[in-house]
């Protein structure tokens, strides 16, 4: 069985911070005078909805959507409700998870049950994802629009993009 857990894209979906630059735009083109039919265009940040970030986002000329075998992101995913935690997923939390080598990781969290943008979303701490690194698991979502909240140096990204 297939799930399609993507965001709808549409003019006034949720995107990171509320920044004005990463909603989508769609505009309406007509041809039908010429051509007779309609299209329509659309252009959004690669981080807008549901997206990968590809090495390359953190990791000097590492993978991207051209070079990266795109079958890493399809298959089996086991996913893991951390829908008590409050503030961040750390080591302590998926320590004991049934988390193996080549695994796709999905953790279900509160932000599931947000409709507007939280600014304290809930996501995987450094600890955590240099635990999941050294996993050496195929990849790992999560039900927000960052995988980190304020770090300054990046290392959840870092960590995860790197391996």
């Amino acid at each position: 069985m297939i799930y399609d857990i993507s965001m709808t894209i549409h003019p006034k979906m949720t995107v990171y911070k509320n920044k004005e630059e990463k909603y989508p735009k769609i505009k309406q083109v007509n041809f039908f005078d010429v051509q007779g039919n309609y299209e329509s265009e659309i252009t959004f940040n690669m981080h807008t909805g549901t997206h990968i970030d590809y090495p390359l986002h953190m990791v000097k000329n590492g993978e991207n959507s051209n070079t990266e075998n795109l079958e890493t992101l399809t298959g089996k995913a086991k996913v893991f409700d951390l829908s008590m935690l409050e503030e961040k997923i750390d080591i302590k939390d998926i320590e004991n998870l049934d988390i193996k080598e080549n695994d796709f990781i999905l953790f279900k969290t509160k932000n599931s049950f947000k409709e507007e943008f939280d600014y304290d979303f809930i996501y995987v701490n450094d600890k955590a994802s240099e635990f999941l690194s050294k996993k050496k698991i195929r990849g790992v979502g999560i039900d927000a629009l960052g995988i980190e909240r304020n770090q300054s140096t990046y290392q959840t990204h870092k960590n995860l993009l790197s391996n």
